[in-house]
């Protein structure tokens, strides 16, 4: 499910859609500050990126630059 807002000369696109399944360059999910990816939409992002995905993620933790 798609909708498109007219922001001035901008359009906002909202899609309705299971993120770790879109065709994407990059998903980004709020996460605590060590990134362990461990509930809700972390979670379901670390399930179908992989491990590599997840080390990769986790060893930029503590990120305390993302506060």
């Amino acid at each position: 499910m798609t909708f498109d807002y007219r922001i001035g000369d901008r359009i906002l696109r909202v899609v309705y859609a299971d993120i770790t399944e879109l065709q994407v360059d990059a998903i980004v999910s709020s996460d605590g500050t060590d990134l362990s990816m461990s509930g809700g939409v972390s979670a379901s992002i670390a399930a179908r990126a992989g491990a590599h995905s997840v080390a990769t993620s986790t060893s930029f933790a503590p990120c305390d630059w993302a506060r």
